[in-house]
Order: structure tokens, then C-alpha cells, then sequence
């Protein structure tokens, strides 16, 4: 099992297992549409010009950076689950500090990670 870390393979068969629970959970909701709602989920910020793809950046922002911040964590030897709670709080403290206060630029920066890093010790 050692050459699934480091396999380009490893990582299509875990992509296309994925889409295959996708499809079987369309599957077994709705068996009619299973099929039109595969194709919109393939295809859904690719068709509908730059919008679409804007609103898929705008979504998958989040997400990726919380996955990168669990990454790191579990990389250093952390184990660390509170990366979507450390996000939000972040993201309000950083809104907080530099609409609502507006603080100095440096301390706009440094509150939010504060706030984040202390929900993390929570």
C-alpha cells in the first residue's frame, strides 16, 4: 500500500471512485434524473462562460483553504479537525477589524489570526 502515496494513478482511481458514489447516491435518490444530474455536476462551471467558472473559484476558495491548512497540520504531525470553525472565525474578525473597527492595516491582519489561532486552542 506504500505506492498509493506517491502513485498519479492512485490519486484518478480515487477521483473516479468518487464520481462513481456520486452517481450511485443520484442513482438510488432519483433514478430518473440520475443521469442529467451526473452531467450537470461534470459540467457545471465549465458551461455558461466566466461566471459560472468565477462562482466555482468563489465556492471552492474556502474549501481549499481549509484543506490546505488541515494539510499542513497533519503534515507537522498536528492533528487538527477545528480548520472550518478557525475559517469562519477568521473571516469574522477579519470583516470585524477592518469594516466595522477599521484598525490600522498590521492589526487588521494580526486580530483575525489571533482569533483564529485561539479558536484552535480551544
Amino acid at each position: 500500500m506504500n505506492w498509493i502515496k506517491y502513485s498519479r494513478s492512485a490519486t484518478i482511481i480515487c477521483i473516479a471512485l468518487g464520481l462513481l458514489a456520486g452517481y450511485l447516491i443520484l442513482l438510488f435518490s432519483n433514478p430518473a434524473q440520475a443521469g442529467n444530474g451526473f452531467r450537470a455536476i461534470l459540467s457545471g462551471g465549465f458551461i455558461g462562460g466566466n461566471r459560472r467558472i468565477g462562482d466555482v473559484f468563489y465556492y471552492a476558495t474556502p474549501l481549499l483553504m481549509v484543506g490546505l491548512g488541515v494539510a499542513v497540520g497533519f503534515k507537522t504531525g498536528a492533528f487538527n479537525i477545528g480548520g472550518p470553525r478557525q475559517f469562519v472565525i477568521g473571516g469574522y474578525f477579519a470583516m470585524l477589524t477592518a469594516h466595522t473597527l477599521q484598525v490600522p492595516r498590521p492589526l487588521s491582519w494580526l486580530i483575525p489570526l489571533v482569533a483564529a489561532a485561539a479558536a484552535a486552542a480551544l
